[in-house]
């Protein structure tokens, strides 16, 4: 997303802080922001829109359920986006203060984690139109008016054409967007942060953008699983719907291995550390022993150092060194693995019922 700071360069001018110009979807998020209101009210006003059209081009008063979530797909995956650079930006001004950069860096970091370059919405938009030639090709009109629930008029069919192209190409579009976010959390995560094993509570930050992602991407694929019927006539979707359900995966845990990696390896570091001095107040301990009494003076300054060692190895221990909060990972588990376990359980009760 651009900066419209005062003072700030011209959108279209590129500089040291804005190596590239912003893509149409920047723009986009930006006009929405300045916009009266909530930006999810313009989202909402967007799927409300793409309804009454269905209504009116399959000339019905009811929709069917896939077709809610057609019209759904392109403006929740703009909507995800808008949030997903919002929270972006918010993760990125929480770990600032831990980051080994100075304020050029720092603006630089922040342009291009929160505004994503043409070429990726490009390709995007590309892999998407390709994808929905390929879909139209293989599956004959009567077969995707009877998935979709949708009538068969010349132009239900040319609409649909025009809809399922843009969805899928909102589809790959966001694979795109979130690959540039991952992208540039990686390089923030390995190169700039400056890490206290002690307080974590700003490398939590950026797991909170990636969870939020994962889960919105999870949330729209069920949708479209539970509201598609003929599984076995969806393969291009269905293909597309894993491709999204495992970027969501990726999204969420990649960009913060790097993290646990340093995190790890400050853990070992002050382990070791803790272990050196440990070793020199033992051997200590042991010259005063062998000295006789002339040397035992002082020995609870020993013992007492020896004891803020060993509570120190064992608060090391203790620490976690996967930078996000337990409840986190459960919330994104949850999201991933719940309507899976709900649809196994399904299956069995149906075979049970069944017999």
């Amino acid at each position: 997303m651009v900066d419209t700071t005062p003072g700030s360069p011209p959108q279209g001018l590129v500089t040291s802080q804005r190596p590239y110009a912003p893509s149409l979807s920047d723009l986009l998020f930006d006009l929405i922001d300045r916009l009266p209101g909530h930006p999810w009210l313009f989202y909402a006003s967007l799927w409300l829109i793409l309804m009454l059209v269905e209504l009116v081009v399959n000339q019905t008063t009811v929709l069917s359920q896939p077709l809610y979530v057609v019209t759904l797909t392109a403006p929740f995956v703009l909507a995800l986006m808008h949030w997903t650079d919002n929270l972006a930006r918010a993760a990125l001004e929480e770990f600032h203060p831990v980051m080994d950069c100075d304020d050029t860096m720092y603006a630089s970091l922040a342009y291009r984690l929160t505004t994503t370059p043409a070429i990726y919405l490009l390709g995007g938009c590309v892999a998407g139109v390709l994808a929905g030639g390929i879909y139209y090709a293989v599956v004959p009109v009567p077969t995707r008016a009877a998935i979709f629930q949708i009538s068969a008029s010349e132009l239900s069919t040319h609409y649909h054409h025009f809809i399922g192209i843009v969805d899928l190409a909102a589809a790959f579009v966001l694979i795109a967007f979130m690959r540039h976010k991952m992208q540039i959390m990686r390089e923030i995560l390995a190169k700039w942060a400056n890490v206290n094993l002690f307080d974590l509570r700003r490398v939590y930050a950026f797991s909170r953008t990636t969870a939020f992602s994962a889960i919105s991407l999870t949330v729209l694929v069920y949708l479209w699983l539970g509201s598609l019927t003929f599984l076995n006539q969806n393969t291009i979707l269905i293909l597309v719907l894993g491709g999204l359900l495992v970027n969501g995966a990726i999204s969420f845990a990649l960009p913060l291995v790097d993290t646990h990696q340093l995190l790890v390896t400050e853990k070992r570091r002050l382990l070791l550390d803790n272990a050196r001095r440990t070793e020199a107040m033992t051997a200590e301990l042991r010259r005063r022993i062998d000295g006789g009494d002339e040397t035992l003076t002082g020995m609870d300054n020993v013992y007492k150092t020896l004891h803020s060692l060993e509570i120190e190895h064992t608060a090391l221990q203790r620490v976690a060194t996967w930078p996000w909060q337990p409840e986190t990972a459960r919330l994104v588990a949850l999201a991933v693995f719940f309507p899976i376990a709900l649809w196994v359980i399904q299956q069995i009760l149906r075979r049970i019922l069944v017999m």
